[in-house]
């Protein structure tokens, strides 16, 4: 889950295909996304840019934060 998913970390190339850049606050396994080890992240705190973060994810304590909510984040 890549979860900070915005027009600025896609990248258009010359053949006009996306690449998305920025993986700093990726995650490859999504159940450990609130896993008190992560050092970027905090339990129920949700992270990325508000501007683009999918609906669900504003209000909860524990979001549920899955793939389903980057795909959001790529359609806006």
């Amino acid at each position: 889950m890549h979860r900070d998913l915005k027009s600025l970390n896609v990248l258009i190339t010359l053949g006009w295909r996306g690449k998305v850049s920025d993986f700093g606050l990726a995650k490859k396994d999504t159940s450990k996304i609130f896993s008190n080890a992560s050092a970027n992240t905090s339990r129920g705190r949700a992270l990325g840019t508000a501007r683009w973060k999918a609906p669900e994810q504003f209000g909860r304590k524990k979001p549920p934060f899955n793939e389903r909510s980057d795909v959001y984040s790529y359609g806006i």
